[in-house]
């Protein structure tokens, strides 16, 4: 048998290989160009079907008692249907307690806004401790109010076990603190709160005292004066304070000279506290001067 070869194959259908052989890969391009741009657009989020979306999360679907844990609320809300300001939520996680402000984070996506809430959630209540080796919570779902409507958002259900092994539950041991050997006729506390009080009675008892002690002290020697030397002190002690205060001490002052015989001293006085604007308070000392000057001479 003699070696057998292929036939060449034509010249056109090689030409006509060559001519389209460029356009193929040309299209082969476009289309892949076109599927890495759908597939770039399918990273962003696409416009969703309702006005707003949401999804919940429990960072631990099962955690221990006492074991503190997040609890994760997402919505994808279309701006052009709802304004994402206008966006409420309301939860409800009882027995659990919602320990400070939830944490809010807003982020927008392509034509979505995402708001994103995180309500760390604590409970060391009996009413949240198992009664048996597991114990299953289903809280109330979150309510979301937006300006045209509002709408429910379920919350997965949360497992808690107990610390407890089952060998504790059996055999249960009451644990007492270890007795003092002192003993109290009084309780200690009940004792300092007493003598606190006691201590803010005397203080206060104390300060009256002085006080009624100065009062009586400043008021001795003015009512041993006579009562010209009362107006005079009354005068000197008024010339530092308000117009009426003057005017008061100087009328007095004017009374206790007419009543001692000092007619002139007493006109002058009189004069001196209805004057205008007011009396000085040099003219008060003057006229005390010149009264104290006319007992000097009389008791010479």
């Amino acid at each position: 048998m003699g070696d057998a070869s292929e036939p060449d194959p034509p010249v056109g259908r090689v030409t006509v290989v060559r001519r389209t052989l460029p356009l193929v890969l040309a299209a082969a391009a476009v289309a892949a160009v076109v599927v890495s741009v759908q597939r770039a657009g399918g990273d962003n989020d696409p416009r969703p079907a309702v006005p707003l979306q949401a999804a919940t999360s429990l960072s631990d679907r099962a955690s221990l008692f006492g074991q503190p844990l997040v609890a994760r609320l997402e919505l994808r809300v279309d701006p052009a249907q709802v304004d994402p300001s206008h966006v409420r939520v309301s939860v409800d996680f009882s027995p659990f307690r919602v320990a400070g402000a939830p944490a809010v984070r807003r982020e927008r996506r392509g034509p979505v806004t995402i708001l994103r809430y995180a309500y760390r959630l604590e409970c060391l209540t009996a009413a949240c401790a198992p009664r048996a080796p597991q114990r299953v919570f289903a809280f109330s779902p979150a309510v979301v109010r937006y300006a045209r409507g509002r709408g429910q958002a379920p919350w997965p259900p949360l497992t808690v076990a107990s610390r407890l092994a089952p060998a504790d539950l059996v055999t249960r041991t009451l644990r007492l603190p270890e007795t003092s050997s002192e003993s109290y006729r009084l309780p200690p506390r009940t004792l300092a709160w007493a003598l606190a009080a006691l201590s803010v009675l005397l203080l206060i008892g104390a300060g009256l005292a002085a006080a009624r002690l100065l009062a009586s002290r400043r008021r001795g020697p003015l009512l041993a004066l006579s009562p010209l030397e009362r107006a005079l002190a009354l005068v000197t002690q008024a010339t530092s304070r308000a117009a009426e205060e003057r005017r008061t001490a100087l009328d007095r002052l004017a009374l206790a000279l007419e009543q001692a015989g000092a007619s002139p001293l007493a006109a002058a006085s009189r004069r001196l506290a209805w004057s205008q604007p007011e009396p000085e308070g040099d003219a008060m000392t003057q006229l005390v001067a010149a009264v104290r000057a006319r007992e000097t001479e009389g008791v010479a």
